[in-house]
């Protein structure tokens, strides 16, 4: 696969916002005051411990996981991908 520019990826993380990233993996989110919340795909949510916080364009898993991460993080099945064209394939899959 050829690589994306640099620039291409910074475009498209200031344009696409990361609750539509999130939810464009299937992530169902909910308003929640200024943030979003939703049930962590990375393992068995009862309750929604995923909080997507378009201000400082982060997601926090305060469940299992306890992990932050920016958006330049995709998903990839369960796991993580962590490279550019995850985040240009998850914002090319946005809604």
């Amino acid at each position: 696969m050829a690589r994306i520019p640099d620039n291409e990826i910074e475009r498209l993380k200031k344009e696409v916002p990361i609750e539509r990233l999130v939810m464009g993996f299937g992530v169902e989110l909910k308003k929640h005051g200024a943030e979003w919340i939703g049930k962590c795909p990375f393992h068995e949510d009862k309750t929604p411990s995923l909080v997507v916080s378009p201000k400082t364009n982060l997601r926090h898993c305060l469940g299992a996981c306890n992990v932050a991460a920016r958006p330049s993080i995709g998903y990839q099945g369960s796991s993580p991908k962590r490279s550019s064209s995850a985040y240009y394939d998850s914002a090319m899959r946005t809604p």
